[in-house]
């Protein structure tokens, strides 16, 4: 799992800190909020994350808190899925057709969202109860660098995206969002070496002016999801076209992208304050993991069997089993790159101070 768990793959049968944040945010007056995220997360000896994660302000251009900026470090229009934090989702892994497009999920840019008082009420309730991400607009546009978080910009492009979604409410209390996030801009891959030069990743043309090598980088996705009431749906699909390495060639192209996940969950509500929810998901992606050095071919198939106990506010206890049959995203000079099949139990806690 190049772009979730890594320490999950190399320290097996270890403890060790996966999420480590501490959190500042606040509301400086009727028209401004802020929000920080520092993380500082590893083994004993290593760590794996020692950055900024989110640095950003809102300010609401109107009292009712319809029209709102966003400026700073945060997410982008990517997915569903990479809209949601770590506490929103019972599954340990965002599933790697969707982490591809925005690996570490934010950027830095400014955004405007647009959010009705009716919409606002209800992401608060899908926030609150459900796991929900939040309220990220029925309408939002963004403009970022384009290199994903903590990476330098490798060329003057900016990325723009763009979302559009709805948060439904039926009769019968059942709740429903669903939705279409898209973005374009220019990528610059990491770790490709001059073209004349024999390497496991090579540019096909001549590399950008900051030493990356630009291709064309742009994906749509459409999503739905209806919390576990007690059972609950979320699906995934997701196209476009992006940076990969040809396994033949050697070389980084453009190429198409396709993908997505379906995951089912039941919740059983067992006292006022705890659950159990037990997940199945299966997910398919064929495509590049552009922001790994030299832009590996990702294609996978994934089933993930997992279950989350959550006895109160404070804790929650994962359990999950992984199958997944895929390439190595090692590469070699003049190789196609491996393929494998593997399986692995993770196990994890979670306190949140809330």
């Amino acid at each position: 799992m190049p772009l979730n768990d890594s320490f999950g793959d190399q320290q097996g049968n270890e403890f060790y800190v996966r999420r480590l944040r501490l959190v500042f945010q606040g509301q400086v007056s009727e028209r401004v909020a802020f929000f920080t995220q520092f993380a500082l997360e590893g083994t004993q000896q290593q760590l794996s994350n020692n950055e900024i994660i989110d640095a950003y302000a809102d300010t609401y251009l109107t009292k009712d808190r319809v029209h709102r900026l966003r400026w700073g470090l945060h997410r982008v229009p990517n997915s569903f899925d990479t809209y949601r934090s770590s506490t929103n989702r019972q599954e340990m892994d965002r599933h790697e057709s969707v982490q591809s497009g925005a690996p570490g999920e934010r950027d830095l840019g400014v955004a405007y969202y647009w959010s009705p008082k009716v919409a606002q009420e209800r992401f608060a309730q899908l926030a609150a109860y459900h796991n929900g991400p939040g309220d990220y607009g029925v309408f939002g546009i963004m403009v970022y660098n384009g290199q994903s978080r903590s990476r330098l910009e490798l060329n003057k492009d900016k990325h723009i995206g763009a979302k559009l979604s709805y948060p439904f409410q039926f009769q019968n209390g059942r709740m429903l969002e669903a939705g279409v996030l898209g973005y374009h801009g220019v990528f610059a891959v990491q770790g490709a070496s001059q073209p004349n030069v024999n390497s496991s990743a090579i540019c096909s043309s001549p590399l950008g002016s900051e030493g990356g090598c630009d291709i064309k980088d742009q994906r749509v996705t459409a999503y739905v999801w209806t919390p576990p009431q007690p059972w609950g749906i979320q699906a995934e699909f997701t196209v476009g076209r992006g940076p990969k390495r040809n396994g033949q060639t050697n070389i980084i192209e453009e190429s198409q992208i396709i993908g997505g996940y379906v995951q089912a969950n039941y919740t059983w509500r067992y006292s006022d304050v705890g659950m159990l929810t037990p997940y199945i998901r299966y997910g398919e992606y064929y495509g590049g993991f552009k922001s790994l050095n030299g832009a590996p071919d990702g294609q996978s198939r994934t089933w993930n069997f997992g279950i989350a106990w959550e006895p109160d506010t404070h804790w929650r206890f994962m359990a999950d089993y992984v199958f997944k049959d895929g390439l190595n995203s090692t590469l070699v000079a003049n190789r196609m790159q491996s393929d494998f099949d593997a399986s692995q139990l993770r196990f994890q806690a979670q306190w949140f101070w809330n």
